[in-house]
C-alpha cells in the first residue's frame, strides 16, 4: 500500500525476506526497519525502461534505495497479468540474486532484502550517493590541443578509471559463484561521493567506482541453467557498449559465451574508448536502423589515436579489449596489468591544455578546477543500483523491455 503525502509516500511491504541471517528474536526489529518505508517519489526518483529506483527512509532514519518494476500488467486481463507479473518477478529475483553474490564488495550496492507491496516485487538496497560516469565525464580532466579542440579525457584519468573498475570485476570473479555484470556502461558506473567529492578523486586519479544496475547480470554457475532458458527473457545489455556475443541472435555456444567475464572487459573498454576520444567505438547513434551485431562484426573499428605518442600503449590496451572474438581479448587481470604498466611509464603531458570540458567542447581561457569542484550528486542520475535508462553521453538508447522470446 502506498499513500501519497506531498513528495514522500508511505510504502508498506506485505512480504519481506532479508538478504542476511536474522535471529527469530529479532524478527520484530526487522519488521520495524523494513516493513514501512517513506519513499521520495517526486524529488529523487530514477526512472528507466523496466524499473524505477527511489531514495527512501525508514522509521530509524536510515537512507535506503527501493527498486520496483513498472506495473506493466495493470491494464491486462487477469490471466495475462498474472503471467506477466510472474515474469517480471523472476527478472527482479535474478537481479537480486546477482547482487547478493557480491554483497560484501564495496564496488557494488549492497542488497538488504526482497519483498512485495500490493503484489508487486521490489528490492531494498543500499543507497549509493554519487554521480554516474556519464554525468561526471565532461567535468573530468580533458586534453585540448593548441587550437582548443577537446581531445577527450586525459590518459591518466582514463587508465585510473579503468583500473578502479577492473579491480572490482576481479574481486567479483574471485568469489564463488561471483557474477558477470553484462551491462557496463557510462550510466552504470557510479563514482561514490560519500567520502570524497569527484573533484578530489579526479585530482588524485584515485576513483571510488561502483557498478550499478544488475538487470542483465548473470551468476556463472555451470550447475545452473541459463536464466534465459528458464524464462525466455533475453537480456542483452546496452548496444553501444555490449560485445557481439551479447547482441547476436543465433550464435553457437551463446550461453557459455555470455557467461564469460570477458563480456565485461569488452564493455569496459568501450567506455574507456569513449572517455578517451569522446565517442563510442562504433557510433551506433549515427546509424539507429543498423543491426548493432552486424556493425560490430562487419565494420572496421575506428582507430584510437593517442593524444601524444607515449600514450599508444594505453590505446593498444583499450583496443585489445574490443576484439570481436573472446579468445583474442585479455581477461580483466591482463588488462589491469597493461593499464598499470602504462601508468608506471606515464609521460609528463606535452603542451596540450588540461582542464574540464565545457558544453562546447573547448575550454575557455581561465577555466580551472573550480568547474570540477562544482559537481555534486545529480538527482536525475543513477544511484544505489540505478535503472535501465538510456545509457549514453553521445550514443544510442538501450532497449531493455523484457523480450519474451526464446533466446540464450
Amino acid at each position: 500500500m502506498a499513500e501519497q503525502d506531498g513528495e514522500v509516500r508511505l510504502l508498506t511491504l506485505d512480504e519481506f525476506e532479508p538478504a542476511f541471517p536474522v535471529s527469530p528474536r529479532n524478527t520484530d526489529a526487522l519488521d520495524r526497519r523494513f516493513r514501512t518505508l517513506y519513499v521520495e517519489y517526486d524529488s529523487l526518483v530514477r526512472t528507466g525502461g523496466n524499473a524505477s529506483v527511489c531514495r527512501a527512509h525508514n522509521a530509524a532514519g536510515e537512507t535506503l534505495g527501493v527498486k520496483r518494476p513498472w506495473p506493466v500488467w495493470e491494464d491486462m486481463d487477469p490471466d495475462r497479468a498474472r503471467k506477466t507479473r510472474n515474469v517480471v518477478t523472476s527478472i527482479l529475483r535474478e537481479e537480486y540474486r546477482a547482487q547478493r553474490a557480491v554483497s560484501l564488495l564495496r564496488g557494488f550496492p549492497r542488497p538488504l532484502g526482497f519483498g512485495f507491496s500490493d503484489g508487486a516485487p521490489l528490492i531494498v538496497m543500499e543507497w549509493v550517493e554519487g554521480v554516474t560516469l556519464r554525468k561526471a565525464a565532461p567535468t573530468l580532466p580533458h586534453e585540448f590541443d593548441r587550437d582548443g579542440r577537446d581531445l577527450g579525457c586525459t590518459g591518466e584519468t582514463v587508465s585510473s578509471l579503468g583500473i578502479a573498475v577492473l579491480r572490482t570485476l576481479i574481486a567479483a570473479d574471485r568469489l564463488y559463484p561471483g557474477i558477470v555484470h553484462r551491462d557496463i556502461s557510462s550510466r552504470n558506473i557510479m563514482l561514490r561521493t560519500e567520502s570524497r567529492p569527484v573533484a578530489a578523486q579526479a585530482a588524485s586519479c584515485d576513483f571510488d567506482a561502483c557498478l550499478i544496475d544488475f538487470g542483465s547480470a548473470a551468476v556463472p554457475d555451470p550447475n545452473l541453467p541459463a536464466f534465459t532458458v528458464l524464462t525466455g527473457v533475453a537480456r542483452r545489455g546496452t548496444p553501444e557498449y555490449a560485445p557481439p556475443e551479447m547482441l547476436a541472435r543465433d550464435l553457437p555456444n551463446a550461453t557459455e559465451l555470455r557467461r564469460s567475464p570477458k563480456v565485461d572487459v569488452y564493455a569496459l573498454c568501450s567506455v574507456l574508448y569513449e572517455l578517451y576520444c569522446g565517442h563510442t567505438p562504433y557510433g551506433l547513434a549515427a546509424t539507429p536502423d543498423a543491426d548493432p551485431y552486424q556493425v560490430k562484426v562487419s565494420g572496421l573499428l575506428p582507430p584510437l589515436t593517442p593524444h601524444m605518442p607515449a600514450e599508444q600503449e594505453l590505446c593498444d590496451a583499450i583496443v585489445s579489449g574490443l576484439a570481436i572474438a573472446q579468445d583474442f581479448r585479455p581477461d580483466a587481470e591482463m588488462l589491469l596489468h597493461r593499464l598499470e604498466a602504462y601508468q608506471e611509464n606515464c609521460p609528463a603531458r606535452s603542451d596540450t591544455y588540461v582542464g574540464p570540458s565545457t558544453s562546447g567542447g573547448v575550454a575557455p581561457a581561465g577555466t580551472s578546477e573550480s568547474t570540477l569542484m562544482a559537481l555534486d550528486p545529480d538527482p536525475d542520475d543513477g544511484a544505489c543500483g540505478s535503472t535501465t535508462s538510456p545509457a549514453t553521453f553521445g550514443s544510442s538508447s538501450m532497449a531493455t523491455l523484457p523480450t519474451l522470446t526464446p533466446d540464450m
